[in-house]
């Protein structure tokens, strides 16, 4: 999810300090004009861009090779589109970071940071809503998203693969 909203600003960060990014999209028509906020770092050396879609577990696993952090921000957001087809969150949101964490597991990389959401709270009894609260989807999307912070304990509870999935609740900045 590189040329998503928070991907790219992240990008930015990362290739200010100085890092390498390694950054794979798959570009969907879901998001219209995503390359726009990729397109100043095309001639940097630090910068390489990938078309790739993280069902293709493979290709990541090429990918992955040397990088000591897998920031996964792939989704297929919105809990509408998840209502009408739930397949469609269900294969990028949970199955996706199946994916990435296989990837990572096997390519050797240290850790994933995640993106999770702050609907899978759905309809909190309190708020401020804490990390302790009962998460209890109540769309498609939420329950993805819980999927995917699931697989993510797993394997560091399995495999040792540090991984930390943040519930993003409102996210705004520049370039909205």
């Amino acid at each position: 999810g590189a040329a998503g909203f928070i991907g790219s600003t992240l990008t930015d960060r990362l290739l200010q300090e100085g890092h390498r990014v390694i950054a794979v999209d798959n570009f969907d028509d879901y998001y219209s004009g995503k390359m726009r906020f990729l397109e100043p770092h095309l001639g940097d050396d630090s910068f390489e861009l990938h078309k790739v879609n993280i069902l293709d577990q493979k290709e990541l696993e090429r990918l992955f090779r040397g990088v000591e952090v897998v920031y996964h921000l792939a989704a297929q957001a919105g809990v509408r589109i998840s209502v009408k087809d739930p397949m469609r969150s269900h294969q990028a949101n949970a199955t996706g970071t199946l994916r990435v964490l296989l990837a990572a597991k096997e390519s050797g990389a240290k850790r994933v940071v995640s993106s999770s959401s702050s609907s899978v709270y759905c309809n909190a009894k309190r708020l401020p809503v804490s990390e302790k609260d009962e998460a209890v989807p109540v769309s498609p999307y939420a329950a993805s998203k819980l999927s995917a912070e699931m697989y993510c304990r797993l394997f560091y509870e399995l495999y040792g693969l540090e991984s930390v999935s943040l519930r993003y609740f409102t996210v705004y900045g520049p370039r909205q």
